[in-house]
């Protein structure tokens, strides 16, 4: 699905870490960041051996936004200090911003001295597949696809063909600026979050008959969710004590494009569906988590075709699963007890190793069933009056194996 991000006053952040964080002080201790929690935080946002631009924002918004303890605040800056001074391996400086390095090292030793120093087709086959050389093209290779583009002198050919198999990385980077503008500019909105899945936005944008386009969808979802009163939906729920009380609850929030997978993969059931069964074949569909007002999630369905009304409504418990979980027979159950004694129907919340959410209710054994690969893996539960956290390694192997949280009676 490519990169999960979140934007959040108009900057994108990694969605997983943010939300990864929050998990670690939501009814833990006293609700700060510890040196634990910091360096498990580190080794997620190092997962592909540096940190990215949008990684290094993330952390530094997640030290003004959370509370620290003062050891965790001096490790984590202190290792973003010494990962920042190790950027110019990665990363060339022009005027301040990040561009690659290798990327623009290439397109100098192919142009310097080289016939009439324009990059040839063969030149364009070359540097083409180092975009994405980690999985997925990032805002730094964006930003350097542009400036060798507009610094280099091509051969017509060369940049017709080039631009022709980069048009999913400008779409990208187009559409995301465009999500920016919206969320910061035209409704001013400062904390509300937008979350989704970079490549699985764009799949939606290419694989469905569109009339009405992601920017236009996330439009008319704003709207919607200030002036729809129709029984069941936000603005008819909230209460008429603010002058604006759907701005000021919706600030609080967090909307969710949903991934287009649920319809191609109906087994995919961790991902939430609306209640009323509405086809992403048919509609831009976003879900808002509005934790200050209620644990159930908001839908809000924006038709494709651009004719049908658009609405939303409150449609159950959020019980979200960020990834879709592996399948295989190695497994384990999370238990929850209390006073030694099974505790079902409780909500609990595991983090994976790769900084994902696995979120469900524990059944009538006090127990959540985990599939996932080998790793670190995090357990919190909260019944209202008491709480508990665990951490543990899981070598990924075997069945039937249980790791147990217990609350106070």
């Amino acid at each position: 699905m490519g990169q999960y991000y979140q934007i959040i006053n108009g900057q994108r952040y990694n969605a997983s870490l943010i939300r990864n964080a929050a998990f670690r002080t939501r009814g833990a201790g006293d609700g700060r960041i510890s040196l634990q929690d910091a360096q498990d935080l580190w080794q997620i946002a190092m997962d592909g051996g540096r940190i990215t631009e949008i990684e290094e924002a993330t952390i530094a918004y997640l030290i003004e936004a959370f509370n620290w303890t003062d050891a965790a605040s001096a490790w984590m800056q202190a290792e973003l200090a010494k990962q920042v001074a190790e950027i110019k391996s990665y990363y060339r400086i022009i005027d301040g911003l990040r561009y690659d390095r290798k990327v623009l090292e290439e397109v100098e030793a192919r142009t310097q001295g080289q016939g009439d120093g324009r990059i040839s087709q063969d030149d364009a086959e070359f540097l083409l597949p180092l975009f994405g050389d980690f999985g997925d093209v990032t805002i730094i290779e964006e930003r350097t696809l542009q400036y060798i583009l507009e610094n280099y002198n091509w051969t017509a050919t060369a940049e017709s063909w080039f631009l022709e198999r980069v048009t999913r990385i400008s779409r990208q980077s187009k559409v995301s600026g465009l999500l920016i503008a919206i969320m910061k500019y035209e409704f001013e909105f400062e904390r509300l979050s937008l979350a989704y899945f970079e490549d699985e936005a764009l799949q939606q944008m290419l694989d469905f008959d569109n009339k009405v386009s992601l920017p236009d969808a996330l439009r008319k979802a704003i709207d919607n969710l200030y002036n729809y009163n129709e029984a069941g939906s936000l603005a008819y729920q909230l209460p008429n004590y603010t002058s604006d009380p759907a701005k000021d609850f919706i600030e609080g929030g967090r909307l969710v494009l949903l991934p287009g997978d649920m319809d191609s993969e109906p087994s995919l059931s961790s991902f939430p569906s609306p209640l009323n069964g509405e086809s992403l074949n048919a509609n831009w569909i976003f879900g808002l988590e509005l934790y200050d007002l209620t644990d159930d999630i908001y839908w809000v369905i924006v038709p494709r075709n651009g004719q049908g009304q658009v609405y939303n409504y409150i449609g159950g418990a959020n019980v979200e699963d960020e990834w879709p979980r592996p399948e295989g027979e190695a497994y384990f159950f999370a238990e929850v007890k209390s006073c030694d004694l099974p505790y079902p129907g409780i909500t609990v919340d595991i983090q994976d190793p790769d900084g994902n959410y696995i979120i469900g209710k524990s059944d009538d054994a006090g127990r959540v069933r985990v599939t996932g690969r080998a790793g670190l893996y995090s357990i919190f539960a909260s019944d209202g009056w008491s709480s508990q956290s665990k951490s543990f390694d899981w070598d990924g192997q075997g069945i039937d194996q249980v790791r147990a949280v217990v609350l106070d009676c």
